[in-house]
C-alpha cells in the first residue's frame, strides 16, 4: 500500500494498469509511453512479461518486488544501471 500512497504525498500522479493490461506487454508499456510515467514497479512475473522491463523507456525506473525473485531475473536487475537492493523477510 506504500508504494501506492507515498508518491501521492509528494504530488505525483498515479496509473494503474487494468487487469486485463496486465497480461498484454504492449498494454502495460503504452500507458508508460503515453502518460510519460517515470517509474514502474511491477512483480518478478509481470517483469519477466515485459522482456525484463526492456519494453519501457529507457528513462523509466523499474521497481520490482512482491514475490520470490529468480536468480536470472536478479542477475538482470543487477545489471541494469542504478543501484540494486533486495531484501528477505
Amino acid at each position: 500500500m506504500l508504494e501506492l500512497l507515498l508518491p501521492l504525498t509528494v504530488g505525483a500522479r498515479i496509473v494503474l494498469a487494468s487487469r486485463a493490461q496486465a497480461r498484454d506487454p504492449d498494454a502495460i508499456a503504452a500507458p508508460v509511453r503515453d502518460e510519460t510515467v517515470d517509474m514502474v514497479q511491477a512483480t518478478p512475473t509481470t517483469r519477466r512479461l515485459l522482456g525484463g522491463g526492456r519494453a519501457l523507456p529507457a528513462s523509466c525506473r523499474r521497481w520490482c518486488g512482491g514475490e520470490a525473485l529468480a536468480p536470472d531475473l536478479a542477475r538482470d536487475l543487477a545489471g541494469s544501471a542504478g543501484p540494486v537492493r533486495a531484501s528477505t523477510l
